[in-house]
């Protein structure tokens, strides 16, 4: 894994703190953590800077065969028709599709919940 500088930076402080040599901390999965957190908080920031959303829609996408539920067509009929109202509305699947690094849903992320106004789980 290639690090940033930054992060190489990082995996010294945390060897001095802990003895250990830079090599080890690599191999010890703790800077995968430390990488991980970095991005989540690059991801929380780039969320902070979005105007609210009104309405959150989430549902589930697949079945087990990977074809599209029926709720994902009624939560994209729905979509489309809320916005033509005016609202803006957050559905991972339309609304993560040009943002980097996304891959269109919010599975477990709960920054994905702080961005809107209004919540609604059925």
């Amino acid at each position: 894994m290639r690090l940033p500088v930054d992060m190489l930076v990082e995996v010294d402080r945390v060897a001095r703190e802990t003895g250990r040599t830079r090599n080890e901390i690599m191999q010890s999965g703790i800077m995968e953590v430390r990488v991980i957190d970095s991005i989540q908080k690059g991801i929380f920031l780039v969320s902070q800077k979005e105007a609210p959303y009104d309405i959150f829609i989430c549902c589930k996408e697949a079945d087990e065969n990977g074809n599209r539920t029926r709720d994902s067509v009624l939560a994209d009929e729905i979509y489309y028709q809320l916005t033509k109202e005016e609202y803006r509305v957050f559905f991972a699947r339309i609304t993560l599709q040009d943002k980097p690094g996304a891959d269109g849903h919010c599975a477990g992320n709960h920054s994905c919940f702080n961005i809107c106004n209004i919540r609604r789980f059925a």
